[in-house]
């Protein structure tokens, strides 16, 4: 059988980047689903033909946005991260160069303003519905920190959708799953009991209000107290 591509040597040049494809192409050509288990570090390293510490960086990043998952003494498997994400331009530039967590809140915190003003004045009644929707998925998750993590990022791409820039929303699709889990961290370590809904509460009534300095203002609220958080959650992690 031929050798795959996912298994032959990889050239130096943009070895991190490399290494990342070919284990999304590993994943995807062999059809693999969440649970399922990847190859060992040391047989990666054999197959791609890279040192250890390049593959750790590649893995590092994959972990980040949920397509990997490693279990201590178990192994690596596949995650129920988002390989689409990958797919889009600026995703590997973002997650490649080591952002600092002050930079990440502050570019989020920039677009997502900007987003929720843009979604007061050219929302339909349905993307505010979903808005809507997306609320009360939050509200109802509140017992469970990984599922409201979830809900909330769902909340801000609804809003980002009601905005209809498809350019905005790449970016801020990219910055939720890079800091998916100092949200998470954020919501288990610092708030404990899951808060932070009564901040997105204005955000929705002043997009279904048509409100966009409303809207921007409540954007801007929540994301510099959520910011807050994040950066407890950063500084208790070395991160």
């Amino acid at each position: 059988m031929a050798e795959s591509q996912h298994y032959s040597l990889i050239p130096r040049a943009n070895l991190t980047e490399e290494i990342v494809k070919r284990i999304i192409s590993l994943i995807t050509e062999l059809a693999m689903k969440p649970g399922d288990r990847l190859p060992t570090e040391r047989e990666l390293v054999a197959r791609f033909g890279v040192g250890r510490s390049s593959i750790r960086e590649a893995i590092k990043i994959l972990k980040a946005i949920g397509i990997v998952r490693i279990v201590a003494g178990a192994g690596m498997f596949v995650g129920n991260g988002n390989l689409s994400l990958l797919a889009k331009p600026l995703s590997l530039g973002f997650l490649r160069d080591g952002r600092s967590t002050s930079e990440l809140i502050e570019a989020r915190r920039l677009l997502e303003v900007e987003l929720a003003r843009l979604a007061a004045e050219r929302a339909s009644p349905e993307e505010v519905v979903s808005i809507k929707d997306r609320l009360a998925e939050m509200r109802a998750h509140r017992a469970d920190v990984e599922r409201y993590t979830e809900s909330d990022i769902h909340f801000h791409l609804a809003v980002a959708r009601g905005a209809h820039n498809e350019v905005l929303f790449d970016l801020l699709e990219t910055l939720q799953h890079i800091i998916r889990k100092w949200m998470f961290k954020s919501i288990e370590e610092v708030e404990g009991r899951p808060s932070s809904i009564d901040e997105h509460v204005p955000i929705y009534e002043a997009i279904a209000a048509h409100d966009s300095a409303g809207a921007r203002a409540a954007m801007n609220d929540h994301l510099e107290k959520a910011g807050r958080r994040l950066q407890q959650t950063s500084a208790g992690t070395g991160g």
